[in-house]
């Protein structure tokens, strides 16, 4: 009876699962057969194994003899717990193509809107989603209960599954090894899904050559959790600073770099006149925790979980301190979920207090007025560094009262009903009507500025944390978050230097150089930029144009180089897009890998480390051999 109960359930949850499959992306149509049929095989596997071990464990030993009413709910109410998991993780992956974790949870919770400000719209769509999971567990767990009484047999299903299951695992086995990056790709894609490697034990036997990606994943291991050496060396200064300026960071979230144009930002393109404007600038990573962390220490988002287990305040706060600057930060958003709470280095006076719970917009104005009232009574004689982050684009926040002037245009967002049919326009122009909303917002902390008299001696810095993608590219990518493609990674660097004219910079550049520049323009640090920082000078002349960035999110790293992306996944694994991110059929790693290791653990302090780095500089000579 038990068996059979834990067969059924486990066969009869797969229609919910299968369908819900769909939404972590087959395989292109375009890739060889064997790749679509993988993928499925593996579904079927992998959620048939996962449903039945939830009823084995959780509903099956209360449930063996016979059903009452109490223990029917309980059981219900965990097969409504378990579709729910699966439905809320398929949503996510399809917005974000990444899964539902404890630590997407967690921003959610701290970076969500209060859910008084939730759409109708919304609460519908999740109202008839739940009624649906609800019917739908009842009816498998009283059909499941039925076959099993009547002792109808479902082994022959069952083992079918099991073989998928099986096949699946040795075929992914096989991929790992050989690095056939379709079908390893097919890992990422399923929640919870580990399946099977051997590559340890047929490089142990002499069966597999070492590639270069290989000691890709060595090193993604290594790097983990290491302690840092981060600066390198205390830092020093010159004896007078260069430029004693004021600093003054703007950031306005999800504001992609076509957003700098005077019919969507008309005050912020008429104010860039004046400011360099770098305009092949990207961001450090698709998420706003990774771009922001890199604003401030220097580092690629690599590094984030380092600098979290070590506790270290950026180098730039330290050299903030180093000059005296009073230290100000007005934050729309929970700051904490950022981590700043625990690792900036500087007192939680110095973060402008905001009510989280009430709805964006009120959290952008009340910031701006927080800001005004600094500046308007700051000390003219004494420095500041201060960070106005708005959040009001993040949510496509509207004021009624401030033109819209794109149209066709959804009068709100509802992520829920995203999908690869959806017409993109509707929802890209509620996104340029808040961009040209956040315009005004942002003319209003520079009109601050011009108010205070303090214009003339502070540089001003406008940047964003990621873009946001409308289904640029085809491939049913929305937001943020979830690649690495142009929409979502270049953003707007536009600075205002005091008595320096105005420029339009064509060359690279990347968040990270921003902290970089402060440090060596503005604060006099004295030391090699390979110190303290992986950016470059922004007004430095360049030694040779940058070969690849190096940006990452919260799962994923990435090298953006100028012809492809290099995605590196958290195991280590390598795969191939073009700049629409579609997979290329070229998978040979370039020399700028083994660059991208070095700068991975280049502020990592552990012995194992380095000797790894000698491997990877081997490996490297022996590619370059290949090649």
């Amino acid at each position: 009876m038990t068996l059979r109960l834990v067969g059924w359930l486990g066969l009869l949850e797969l229609p919910l699962a299968l369908y819900l499959a769909h939404n972590y992306g087959a395989p292109e149509a375009n890739l060889p057969w064997f790749v679509p049929s993988t993928f499925y095989a593996a579904a079927v596997g992998h959620f048939f194994v996962l449903s039945a071990l939830v009823a084995l464990i959780l509903i099956a030993p209360l449930c063996r003899r016979h059903w009452s009413k109490v223990r029917f709910t309980y059981a219900l109410i965990i097969l409504v717990l378990f579709n729910g998991l699966l439905a809320i993780d398929a949503q996510v992956y399809a917005l974000n193509h990444f899964h539902f974790t404890p630590a997407v949870f967690e921003l959610f919770v701290h970076r969500g809107e209060p859910l008084s400000t939730v759409s109708l719209e919304v609460w519908l769509s999740i109202g008839w989603r739940l009624l649906f999971l609800i019917v739908y567990s009842a009816v498998v767990l009283l059909v499941s209960w039925f076959l099993a009484l009547h002792k109808v047999r479902c082994r022959l299903l069952a083992g079918l599954c099991l073989l998928s299951w099986v096949m699946a695992n040795l075929i992914h086995a096989y991929a790992d090894a050989k690095q056939v990056t379709p079908l390893v790709e097919i890992a990422a894609r399923l929640p919870w899904y580990h399946p099977l490697t051997m590559n340890t034990f047929l490089q142990e036997h002499g069966l597999m050559e070492v590639r270069p990606e290989h000691v890709t994943r060595e090193q993604m291991a290594l790097s983990a959790q290491r302690p840092l050496n981060y600066p390198k060396q205390p830092l020093t200064y010159f004896a007078h600073v260069r430029e004693p300026y004021n600093v003054l960071l703007i950031t306005v979230p999800s504001l992609r770099a076509d957003m700098l144009a005077a019919s969507t930002m008309p005050n912020v393109t008429a104010w860039s006149l004046g400011a360099h404007v770098y305009e092949r600038n990207f961001a450090a990573s698709n998420s706003t925790r990774g771009t922001f962390f890199s604003l401030l220490y220097g580092l690629t988002p690599s590094y984030g979980s380092n600098v979290q287990a070590a506790g270290q305040e950026p180098v730039l706060i330290t050299a903030l301190k180093a000059k005296d600057y009073a230290l100000r930060f007005f934050m729309a958003f929970d700051h904490e979920a950022l981590g700043f709470d625990t690792t900036l280095g500087v007192p939680a006076s110095s973060f402008y207090p905001v009510d989280l719970t009430s709805e964006v917009k009120a959290r952008d104005s009340a910031v701006i007025a927080g800001f005004a009232d600094f500046i308007s009574s700051h000390d003219p004689n004494k420095r500041f560094f201060a960070w106005v982050a708005l959040d009001g684009l993040r949510t496509y926040a509207l004021d009624s009262a401030v033109a819209q002037p794109f149209s066709p245009a959804n009068k709100s967002l509802n992520k829920l009903a995203l999908g690869p049919k959806t017409d993109p326009v509707p929802v890209f122009n509620l996104y340029r009507n808040a961009v040209y909303y956040a315009d005004t917002q942002v003319a209003k902390v520079l009109e601050a500025l011009a108010v205070s008299g303090l214009g003339d001696n502070t540089i001003v810095i406008l940047t964003s944390d990621h873009g946001e993608e409308f289904n640029d590219n085809g491939a049913n990518y929305w937001g943020h978050n979830s690649n690495f493609s142009r929409v979502q990674m270049q953003v707007p660097l536009v600075i205002k230097w005091p008595q320096k004219a105005p420029e339009r910079v064509n060359r690279v550049t990347v968040s990270y150089d921003v902290p970089t520049t402060l440090m060596t323009q503005v604060l006099g640090v004295q030391n090699r930029l390979r110190d303290f920082s992986l950016g470059r000078d922004l007004l430095a002349p360049a030694p040779h144009p940058r070969k690849f960035l190096l940006v990452g999110s919260y799962l994923e790293q990435a090298l953006l180089e100028e012809k492809r992306i290099v995605v590196i996944d958290a195991q280590g694994r390598l795969s191939f897009k073009d700049w629409n991110y579609r997979p290329l059929e070229s998978s040979e790693p370039s020399s700028n890998l083994f660059a991208a290791i070095r700068q991975m653990t280049a502020f990592l302090q552990d012995a194992s480390v380095a000797e790894a780095s000698e491997a990877s500089v081997v490996m490297q000579a022996r590619f370059s051999e290949d090649q």
